[in-house]
């Protein structure tokens, strides 16, 4: 048998060695196609805000066919929500979710959501965040190297404190409680007498413990999720303020997407926050009995007295007004009218 020629063998060697060098390149192309994501928020494992984020990183995962991953750090591993959102500009992070109200002072328009009694229902605030001005309050994230994706949910506050029973307003005087971080929420609230601190989330709990704080606002089901029946004792029903969270994208992330994983990734966030509300508003319906059985004392505040309370604000709303631009708050306002003009 003729052996073959070194020239042959030399061909024969030469396209092994490019073949091989393409199946590399191919092999790398195809791992660098799988983009993953780091996804942040402050909510406990048993929150149904931390359930829905789960699900959004499947359904996102299932919608690009395992092209782009997300995974989905909890309970503020990645730091307290303010530190979350300036990685997300930053394209640290790649998606937060949670309030925007650590950015309120820089973006005017979220300080709305701190303007006491201004929604009367859930539907109400799902009909206005997800109608034109909501949507508008998320595209002006662009400025802040942010992609606003939805309006994820939301759950009206309410007060706890660990001195005294409130039924009426002249009993909060003094009271020294904890507030977003929001020039509208410090002057609301000081404005019904109370020693309002500005202070992140995560920094509440042992304040609390330690006495350093008498109090804090904040929605019922959050309050039995970070298992605050174990450092306060009083729960007054206000539904003082509706505070509504957020799934935002860095502007560095979604760029990098394609323009059909960007759209998988926003129909993906779509239906999450339907799946969402419904799950906050079936454990806040059940989760004040589980705050009594755990030793907590609920009351209400009567109608009176929130009447007053709306009044002892309203200057703080009227000056808002005015320093959040009178033309956008009209336009929110005038969403709310279409909504009720329906019923």
């Amino acid at each position: 048998m003729k052996k073959p020629s070194r020239r042959l063998l030399a061909q024969s060697l030469l396209a092994l060695a490019s073949a091989t060098l393409l199946w590399g390149a191919a092999s790398t192309a195809v791992a660098q196609e799988v983009k993953k994501a780091k996804l942040g928020h402050s909510f406990t494992d048993s929150h149904p805000r931390a359930a829905a984020m789960k699900q959004f990183a499947a359904s996102v995962s299932k919608a690009t066919q395992g092209k782009v991953i997300i995974e989905v750090f909890g309970n503020a591993t990645l730091g307290s929500e303010d530190k979350m959102l300036i990685a997300t500009q930053s394209g640290v992070q790649d998606l937060y979710m949670g309030a925007l109200s650590p950015i309120a002072a820089r973006k005017k328009e979220m300080q709305i959501f701190d303007f006491p009694f201004i929604f009367g229902s859930d539907a109400e605030a799902a009909f206005v965040l997800d109608g034109a001005v909501g949507r508008k309050m998320l595209d002006g994230l662009s400025d802040m190297n942010m992609r606003g994706l939805v309006w994820a949910g939301g759950a009206f506050r309410n007060m706890s404190n660990s001195k005294r029973p409130l039924n009426a307003m002249g009993e909060m005087k003094g009271l020294k409680v904890r507030v977003m971080q929001s020039p509208m929420a410090l002057a609301s609230f000081n404005a019904m007498g109370m020693n309002a601190v500005p202070m992140a989330f995560t920094e509440v709990y042992p304040a609390l413990e330690t006495k350093a704080l008498d109090g804090y606002e904040h929605p019922v089901v959050d309050m039995y999720a970070n298992k605050m029946f174990e450092v306060q004792k009083y729960l007054t029903i206000t539904n003082h303020v509706y505070t509504p969270v957020a799934l935002v994208a860095s502007s560095k992330w979604w760029a990098s997407l394609t323009a059909d994983q960007q759209v998988a990734v926003q129909k993906a966030a779509e239906e999450t926050r339907t799946f969402q509300r419904k799950e906050e508003l079936a454990q806040a319906a059940d989760v004040v009995g589980q705050l009594k059985a755990k030793g907590m004392s609920v009351t209400e505040m009567p109608a009176a007295e929130l009447d007053k309370i709306r009044a002892a604000v309203q200057p703080v709303i009227d000056k808002n007004s005015e320093a959040i631009g009178t033309e956008f708050v009209q336009s929110f306002y005038g969403e709310l009218k279409k909504f009720r003009a329906r019923k």
